[in-house]
């Protein structure tokens, strides 16, 4: 959108994700900044559901992975650092 959305506003909302599209109502809430503003799923088919739960949950996944090598990285530079 090029600019927020009235918050409360209710619409149809689309997106994708890596396992296909979702689809649903959703409420705006107040926008963050000019670009950003959330949203809150008021009706949502469980296919739908699903679809983005295993999103959600693939994602999270990811971002656990990379920040424990993350970790592992840093104590190995504290294990070679100088004194």
């Amino acid at each position: 959108m090029p600019q927020p959305v009235q918050p409360g506003l209710v619409g149809r909302l689309i997106f994708l994700t890596p396992d296909g599209a979702v689809l649903g109502e959703a409420q705006m809430l107040t926008p963050m900044s000019w670009e950003r503003q959330p949203f809150k799923f008021t009706s949502l088919k469980d296919d739908d559901r699903d679809r983005l739960n295993k999103t959600i949950q693939s994602r999270l996944a990811k971002t656990r992975r990379e920040n424990e090598q993350r970790g592992r990285e840093r104590e190995q530079m504290e294990k070679f650092r100088a004194w």
